[in-house]
């Protein structure tokens, strides 16, 4: 992260929505968030993403339904 990814209090801002590279980065990490393997700082950037992408946080909510799903075959 860089200063300019700070808003005026220090805190981390979300991403602008509609960034391919950073929804692209995000899908890829898609399978370790599930499982819960993120670092914690890629789990922040993770975070940070889907809180300013409605497309990725729906991705993450229908991947969360299928792995749900799927525990429930098991």
């Amino acid at each position: 992260m860089q200063v300019a990814d700070f808003n005026q209090f220090g805190s981390a801002k979300p991403p602008e929505a509609g960034d391919s590279r950073r929804c692209a980065r995000c899908e890829a990490m898609l399978a370790d968030a599930l499982d819960g393997t993120l670092s914690p700082s890629e789990q922040t950037d993770f975070d940070l993403h889907l809180a300013g992408c409605a497309s990725c946080s729906a991705m993450l909510a229908d991947a969360q339904r299928g792995a749900a799903w799927l525990d429930l075959g098991a």
